[in-house]
């Protein structure tokens, strides 16, 4: 039986959960049931709900690959849970600071990590958001003569911030100790639901061979395409970083608390886990 409710949560992507009690051992129903949302919607919502990190970790394991874990244990062996929060009120926290673009995870990297988790551990309104773009719906939706152009283009994608958007000083740069690239096709089949995506972000994308990429972003990002979610206390949001992109607006460290747990799955083999050094625009 299906332990929980569900509705959709945008036209773009998502569907919000109700009921959905991650403490205990789901069963192979409902497991299934959360996986095809997954999948088809890119984003899962649920909101006051008191997560531990394990719980955490085990709605990000269940998601991940071809096929469900066998039981709780295997799915949390997925996963990786950080140990620095993304916080404004901890300096060693991931983005403490600043405006992140529109991006994927380890976009630049040649296999990126599938799943993103974050959970609201403290949050102070008025929060900033984080808003989410599907890669899928931009292609369904990209009108016929600008996808024909795009057809056969590839895009390479860098580690660190592209100095692009309206706010270019309000940036947070992040440095990575090694540089890192790599060149995908604009138009990149998903690799485990098989759904093609307009494969492109503000943040990443250095350069599109053949092509200037303004064309793309203004479609990717229109207001009625982008999901806006308000942070408060108690809330988790998991979705498909192969499927979905996602940024932030400025964060302020003298602004109301905004810490969040992030767990992702699988870890990236490649490379593992390297925190990047955070400075302004115009700071390094």
């Amino acid at each position: 039986m299906i332990a929980f409710r569900f509705e959709e949560l945008h036209p773009a992507a998502g569907v919000k959960i109700a009921g959905l009690d991650l403490s205990k051992e789901l069963d192979s129903q409902s497991v299934g049931t959360l996986r095809d949302l997954f999948d088809r919607t890119g984003l899962l919502l649920v909101h006051d709900v008191g997560l531990t990190p394990q719980d955490q970790a085990y709605l990000v394991g269940i998601l991940i690959g071809e096929a469900a874990p066998v039981d709780r244990a295997a799915a949390v062996a997925r996963t990786h849970t950080y140990a620095n929060y993304v916080t404004n009120k901890d300096e060693d926290g991931y983005a403490p600071f600043g405006e992140l673009l529109f991006h994927c995870d380890m976009m630049w990297a040649e296999a990126p990590t599938e799943v993103i988790s974050l959970y609201g551990c403290r949050v102070e309104p008025p929060t900033v958001p984080t808003r989410f773009a599907s890669m899928v719906r931009a292609l369904e939706t990209l009108p016929a003569d600008l996808r024909s152009r795009v057809a056969d283009l590839r895009a390479v994608h860098e580690t660190g911030q592209q100095r692009r958007g309206a706010h270019k000083d309000q940036l947070v740069i992040p440095q990575h100790a090694v540089l890192r690239s790599t060149v995908k096709p604009v138009i990149w089949r998903h690799p485990r639901t098989g759904r093609e995506l307009l494969y492109t972000s503000q943040q990443m994308t250095a350069r599109i061979e053949g092509l200037d990429p303004v064309e793309l972003f203004a479609h990717l990002y229109r207001p009625e395409a982008v999901l806006d979610h308000q942070w408060r206390q108690g809330d988790v949001v998991v979705w498909d970083n192969l499927a979905l992109q996602h940024a932030r607006g400025n964060v302020e460290i003298e602004g109301p608390e905004r810490t969040l747990r992030k767990v992702i799955g699988p870890l990236p083999s490649e490379m593992g886990i390297a925190k990047p050094k955070m400075v302004r625009a115009g700071a390094e």
